[in-house]
C-alpha cells in the first residue's frame, strides 16, 4: 500500500495520544522509529516533583503508575482548543515549549539511534502532519521544537491530505473523502478529480476523538460505579479505560482493567455502546454535513477512514447511512504517516517538488489579521487575488443573463476568533482562540434576498416565506430553517455548476472582522446610522439612535474592509 516514497526524508504524525516517525532511504524505502517495540510513542508527558527531569511517552506512562497526578495528558488537544495546556494537578509547571522541545529531543535521539545518515546529514527540513485548523501556536510551537534539534524548517500538511495523497497513488479512479479519526481531532478533506490531477476541497476539522470516548467511559462510571472507583486519580482511570476501549473496538476481548488494585466494572458491551452514542452518531451528522457541501458526494465518492479511532464498527456504520464505497485504510493508524513520506502532494495537475515548496511556503507565511487598519485589511484582499489571478468579485450564474447573488473572495489569514472577557455583552461560549483559514473562499456581499430566494421557491414548487409585512425584493429573506438555507445552496450549485455552501463559524466571523480586534468592525461602537439595529438600547454607553422596527433593503449601510454588508444588524444570522 507504501509506493512512489520520496527518498531520504522524514516525516512526524504529532498525534493528540500518539505520535509516530517514519523515514526514507536513498532507496525510496519506508521505515518506522521503534519505540521500545511499538511504533507508537504516547503523547504524554510526566513531571515528577522533586526533579529537573521531564520524562516523555513509554517512560512518562511507567512513572505515572506510581505518581498519576504528575501526568500530563490531551496536550495537543488543549493547546488547539485554547492556545494553551490545560492545567492539571501538579507540584511543577512547564512551559508548552519545553514539553515540545523535550519530546524532539527524544525523537532526534531515535533518529541518530535507527537512521544511518541522520547524524552525519540532518535534513533541512522535516514534514510535520496536523489538524485541518490547527492554530499558529501549534505550528509554531511545533518550529520551535524542531529548530531546538537543530532542524531549520518544518513543513506543515493537513492530516487527511496526507492520507489521500498516499491512497490515491494505488487507487486513482474515484473521488475520496478522507476522515482521519484521531484521539482527541476528526479532520476531514474531500479530495476531488478534477482536469489534470485532484485537488483537495471543504478541508475541515471537530473536536471529536477516541479521547471523548474516554471521557465518557469515565462519566459513566461515575454516575454508576462511583463506590468502586472513588479514590482513583482521574488520569490513571482514564488511561486504563483507553487502552480497554482500544483492544475492544479492535475485536478483542479483554479482561476488565485493574486500577490501583481495583477491578475497575466496565464491559465490552458498555464500550461499544459509549463509542456508538459519543462517536459513530456525531460523526455520521459531520459525514452528512460535509456531503452535502461537496458537489462531488455522489454514488461514485469513496469515503477512506483513517486514524487510531477508525474501525470496522465505524465503518459499516458510515457504508450503511450515506450508501457510498467506505474503505477502513489496512494500516489505517499509519496512514497519515505513510502519504506524508509519499512525495509531492497531489494538488491539480502533478506538482513538482518546487511548486510544493513554494505552496507550503505561501501556507507559512499566512498572516496573522490582528488589529489591522482598513487600508492593510484591503491591501492584503487586493494582492492576494493579484499574485493566485483570482477575481475578487463572482456572480452566481442561474441561466443565460439570469443571475443569483454577488460574492466577494475572502483571502486567507489567521484571527483571534471569540471576544475578550471585559467585553460588554458577551456570551460565556466566546473563548479566545487563534483560528487558521487555510483556504480562501467566496462570500455573498449581502444576505440572500427575498428576490432570489423567492425565484427558488418558484422552480421548486416550495411555499414562500411571510415577510411580516416589511416587503420583500431587496429585503433579506426572513422565516427560514437551516434546512431551507441548505436546499437553496444546493438548488445553487445544481443550476450553476459550482460548490455553494453556508459558511462555517470560524469563515463566518474571520469575515466579519475584517482584521478587527473591537467588538465591530466599525469599531467599539455600532450606531443606527451604521447598521439597521435597535438603537434604542445603545452598546458600550454609544449615543441612542433610531430603532426601524424591521428590516431594511440589503446594501445601504457602508459595508466592512472587506466589502460585505450588513454582517451587524438587519437580520439574525
Amino acid at each position: 500500500m507504501v509506493n512512489n516514497m520520496s527518498k531520504g526524508c522524514v516525516a512526524i504524525d504529532f498525534g493528540t495520544s500518539r505520535i509516530k516517525v517514519g523515514w526514507t532511504n536513498e532507496h525510496g524505502k519506508v521505515y518506522l522509529l521503534n519505540w521500545s517495540g511499538s511504533a507508537f510513542l504516547p503523547t504524554v508527558f510526566h513531571l515528577p516533583s522533586g526533579e529537573t527531569d521531564i520524562w516523555v511517552g513509554t517512560d512518562a506512562l511507567e512513572r505515572a503508575r506510581k505518581d498519576p497526578l504528575g501526568l500530563v495528558e490531551n496536550f495537543k488537544r488543549s493547546v488547539i482548543e485554547t492556545g494553551e495546556r490545560e492545567q492539571v494537578s501538579l507540584d511543577r509547571q512547564e512551559s508548552d515549549a519545553q514539553l515540545i522541545e523535550t519530546m524532539f529531543e527524544l525523537i532526534r535521539t531515535a533518529c541518530k539511534q535507527q537512521i544511518p545518515w541522520f547524524e552525519s546529514h540532518l535534513p533541512e527540513l522535516i514534514t510535520v502532519t496536523m489538524p485541518s485548523r490547527a492554530p499558529l501556536v501549534w505550528q509554531e510551537l511545533l518550529r520551535q521544537g524542531a529548530s531546538h534539534i537543530g532542524i531549520k524548517k518544518v513543513v506543515p500538511e493537513e492530516e487527511p491530505v496526507a492520507a489521500a495523497r498516499g491512497w490515491l497513488q494505488t487507487d486513482e479512479d474515484a473521488d475520496v473523502l478522507v476522515i482521519d479519526c484521531g484521539g482527541g481531532t476528526t479532520d476531514w478533506a474531500l479530495v476531488a478529480k478534477r482536469p489534470g490531477g485532484y485537488r483537495p476541497l471543504h478541508p475541515g476539522s471537530e473536536n471529536l476523538g477516541g479521547s471523548d470516548v474516554d471521557r465518557q467511559l469515565y462519566m459513566h462510571l461515575q454516575r454508576t460505579q462511583s463506590d468502586v472507583i472513588r479514590g482513583i486519580a482521574p488520569q490513571a482511570m482514564l488511561l486504563a479505560l483507553k487502552q480497554f476501549k482500544d483492544k475492544v473496538l479492535s475485536g478483542e476481548v479483554p479482561d476488565p482493567p485493574v486500577v490501583s488494585d481495583r477491578l475497575v466494572p466496565v464491559d465490552a458491551d458498555t464500550v461499544r455502546a459509549v463509542y456508538q452514542q459519543h462517536f459513530v452518531e456525531p460523526l455520521l451528522q459531520v459525514v452528512a454535513g460535509v456531503l452535502k457541501t461537496c458537489e462531488a458526494a455522489n454514488p461514485a465518492t469513496q469515503v477512506l477512514l483513517v486514524g487510531g479511532a477508525a474501525n470496522e464498527m465505524l465503518c459499516d456504520a458510515i457504508r450503511e447511512d450515506t450508501m457510498l464505497r467506505v474503505t477502513l485504510h489496512p494500516e489505517a493508524g499509519l496512514a497519515v504517516l505513510y502519504g506524508a513520506l509519499s512525495g509531492p502532494a497531489l494538488r491539480v495537475g502533478r506538482v513538482t517538488k518546487e511548486d510544493q515548496s513554494s505552496r507550503r511556503d505561501a501556507v507559512l507565511e499566512t498572516p496573522m489579521l490582528h488589529g489591522w487598519a482598513i487600508n492593510e485589511v484591503q491591501a492584503w484582499q487586493e494582492r492576494f487575488v493579484a499574485e493566485r489571478e483570482l477575481p475578487i468579485h463572482h456572480q452566481v450564474r442561474l441561466a443565460d443573463d439570469v443571475f443569483g447573488p454577488e460574492l466577494i473572495l475572502i483571502p486567507t489569514g489567521a484571527f483571534v476568533m471569540g471576544s475578550p472577557s471585559s467585553e460588554p455583552w458577551r456570551w460565556n461560549d466566546e473563548r479566545q482562540h487563534e483560528v487558521t483559514i487555510r483556504q480562501p473562499f467566496y462570500l455573498g456581499t449581502c444576505a440572500v434576498t427575498f428576490a432570489d430566494f423567492d425565484r427558488f421557491c418558484e422552480q421548486t414548487r416550495r411555499d414562500k416565506p411571510d415577510d411580516a409585512g416589511w416587503g420583500r425584493k431587496l429585503r433579506p429573506v426572513i422565516n427560514i430553517s437551516r434546512e431551507d438555507a441548505w436546499a437553496y445552496c444546493d438548488w445553487l450549485s445544481e443550476l450553476s455548476g459550482k460548490c455553494y455552501r453556508l459558511p462555517y463559524e470560524a469563515e463566518w466571523e474571520y469575515a466579519a472582522r475584517a482584521g478587527m480586534t473591537t467588538p465591530f468592525s466599525s469599531g467599539e461602537h455600532l450606531l443606527s446610522s451604521q447598521a439597521n439595529i435597535n438603537g434604542l438600547q445603545p452598546y458600550n454607553d454609544a449615543p441612542v439612535g433610531e430603532f426601524r422596527q424591521q428590516t431594511t433593503a440589503v446594501g445601504q449601510f457602508d459595508p466592512n474592509p472587506w466589502g460585505l454588508h450588513d454582517l451587524h444588524g438587519n437580520v439574525w444570522e
